[in-house]
């Protein structure tokens, strides 16, 4: 029997160092299973007829008809809303109405400029149009294309109106020639003068301005006495001048 707790003793004494882990690791599992025990919740056991009140979902109410709230004149699809041009054109005046079609101002017509004699004489032969008329230098028959007002030779010549010098030239017939465009369709030709020197082509001139003097260079009405051959187209027409002169 000693013999037994001998060999138990000597055996401890070999492996204490593993008795003493082991010892360890059976306190430390106790006390890990002791505390889990201690802190675990009760589990409650829920009744069949508690469970079926949670199980049922609660009813809501429907939502009202959003038509009892909104009278028809009022309904969301009637109700047009308001635009910004809407606002815009409410606060803004209309445009004149003849700019509102064309886009564009109105066309004014220039005022008709006002007409005088070039210089002060009698009339020595008419426009005849398409009636002939005796010429003395000629001794024929035809028709004479404007009206010869007497003047003395040097007489000055001065514009019938407001134009500019379109022309200066010398014809064979009626001598030394100014035309005058009037830039309202109406011209006038200047011609039996001494002269086209006092004016020069592209030249603004006023009414009553002098363009040059009454001369004898008209071969064609040599013989009839002093004086100043006009002659006035409309719009490339010869017309007669006395119609357009005040």
């Amino acid at each position: 029997m000693s013999e037994n707790k001998n060999k138990l003793s000597s055996w401890m004494q070999k492996n204490r160092y593993y008795i003493v882990l082991a010892l360890c690791i059976v306190t430390v599992s106790a006390t890990y299973m002791l505390l889990k025990t201690a802190t675990a919740p009760e589990t409650q056991s829920v009744s069949p007829q508690t469970e079926a009140q949670f199980s049922e979902a609660p009813k809501s109410d429907p939502l009202p008809d959003l038509a009892d709230y909104f009278p028809p004149e009022l309904e969301p699809d009637v109700i047009e809303p308001q635009t910004e041009t809407d606002t815009h054109s409410a606060n803004t005046p209309a445009p004149d109405a003849a700019l509102q079609v064309s886009g564009t101002a109105p066309n004014v017509e220039k005022e008709a400029p006002t007409f005088q004699f070039p210089l002060n004489g009698a009339i020595l032969k008419p426009y005849s149009g398409n009636t002939l008329i005796f010429s003395k230098t000629m001794t024929d028959w035809r028709t004479h294309s404007g009206i010869d007002i007497a003047a003395e030779a040097g007489t000055d010549v001065c514009a019938c109106a407001d134009g500019i010098i379109e022309d200066i030239y010398t014809d064979e017939r009626m001598g030394i020639t100014i035309v005058v465009d009037h830039q309202n369709g109406i011209r006038s030709v200047y011609s039996n003068l001494s002269s086209g020197l006092l004016v020069e082509i592209g030249q603004s001139i006023s009414r009553g301005e002098v363009i040059s003097t009454v001369g004898n260079s008209a071969l064609f009405e040599a013989a009839d006495e002093s004086h100043l051959h006009l002659e006035m187209t409309k719009d490339g027409a010869l017309v007669d001048p006395l119609t357009v002169l005040k």
